[in-house]
């Protein structure tokens, strides 16, 4: 083999293991879409009424049932998305000058951060 047929072999391996990670990349996102709809839910099951500076109790259920959720990614990178699709999402967040916040969204990282780490741990093995 010549070098530039090794070198052409090389690139071709190369090209080929990286496709193949980005797409073990972005089926791994996909399902962890799956975990974060799960911690989102996990969170928003709390009893009405919720105390002030807790997440939002059930109500009608709108808040739980009603997330918007999209990944996003290009090659080595990778971003998932989900947010609320009702109006008064932000108001129970923080607030409104009638009621105290009741927090969600940073409870749901909490308990979502650790499903992102257990599932690239096996990535390219």
């Amino acid at each position: 083999m010549t070098p530039e047929e090794v070198c052409a072999k090389l690139d071709f391996e190369v090209h080929e293991t990286v496709n193949e990670l980005n797409k073990e990349i972005m089926g791994i996102a996909y399902n962890l879409l799956n975990d974060l709809r799960n911690s989102e839910i996990e969170v928003l099951t709390n009893p009405s009424p919720s105390q002030p500076y807790n997440p939002p109790g059930i109500v009608s259920g709108d808040l739980r049932r009603d997330w918007m959720y999209e990944v996003r990614g290009v090659p080595g990178h990778v971003s998932l998305y989900g947010r609320p699709n009702v109006e008064y999402a932000d108001c129970l967040e923080y607030g409104t000058s009638k009621m105290l916040p009741r927090p969600y969204v940073d409870a749901i990282l909490d308990d979502f951060s650790p499903k992102i780490d257990n599932a690239f741990s096996d990535l390219g093995k």
